[in-house]
């Protein structure tokens, strides 16, 4: 949970948030348990660094891998919503979405 909060200001400041997921096992403990036992923080501060550089090049790589986001499906997201939502209530066919949406 330490974890998934850590994350809070960094995503407030649009920075990729961090992620531990492939740190080895090993090197975490020994650096969490470093840092709590012996008052050293040297091997996690460097695990820190180590991982928070991987995941910001990994979140630019995503974020550049989608693109811009559209402009018109931005500003109309919620008309989008409402009329795909009317659409599935109604149970409208794939062929006729297109003459209900014209209506």
């Amino acid at each position: 949970m330490s974890r998934l909060a850590a994350n809070i200001p960094l995503i407030k400041r649009k920075l990729a948030p961090l992620s531990f997921a492939d740190v080895p096992r090993q090197t975490y403990t020994e650096a969490v348990l470093g840092a709590y036992e012996l008052k050293k923080i040297d091997l996690l501060r460097d695990a820190f660094i180590w991982r928070y550089e991987r995941s910001a090049a990994r979140c630019a790589a995503v974020r550049q891998s989608l693109g811009e986001p559209n402009p018109f499906r931005l500003r109309y997201r919620e008309q989008f919503r409402e009329l795909i939502a009317e659409l599935v209530r109604a149970r409208v066919g794939r062929g006729d979405v297109a003459t209900r949406i014209a209506a």
